[in-house]
């Protein structure tokens, strides 16, 4: 298996907190209209993990 190279690891790095941060704007908006802050934590992990398996698919075919 090819290990992850320095510029991979930042690029994820950065988009990763680019939709977090999104996320919580999204969150901070909304809030003013009676939603609950639960839902939007719920949204973030749910962003994290569909992009950790991206990432992970991503690398191991570039691997091959």
């Amino acid at each position: 298996m090819r290990s992850i190279s320095h510029s991979q690891w930042e690029a994820y790095e950065l988009s990763l907190l680019g939709i977090s941060l999104l996320t919580l704007r999204l969150a901070n908006f909304t809030d003013s209209f009676g939603s609950t802050r639960q839902k939007h934590l719920s949204n973030i992990s749910a962003s994290v993990v569909a992009l950790t398996e991206t990432s992970v698919e991503s690398t191991a075919d570039s691997a091959q």
